[in-house]
């Protein structure tokens, strides 16, 4: 049986993945925004340019580790049916 931890788990990291793409696109467009609008400098946008990174980054780690939980969760299930 799948312990509702495992996709408790899942589903977390799911979100996580979710919003830390939706911080780094934030990020990203406010940057973009702030050096359309005259505000920025382009050396600052660039160096933004790391922070958006780590958050893509961030975003498809957890996003593999949640599709890696599911199919554990979903082996393990599997496993104790057998004898």
């Amino acid at each position: 049986m799948t312990s509702p931890l495992q996709k408790k788990n899942a589903s977390l990291l799911k979100s996580i993945s979710i919003l830390s793409a939706l911080d780094a696109g934030f990020f990203f467009v406010g940057n973009i925004v702030l050096l359309l609008l005259n505000m920025s400098h382009p050396g600052v946008v660039l160096a933004s340019f790391v922070v958006v990174f780590v958050g893509v980054a961030v975003a498809v780690a957890s996003a593999a580790l949640s599709h890696l939980v599911k199919k554990a969760a979903a082996l393990q299930e599997q496993s104790d049916w057998t004898i």
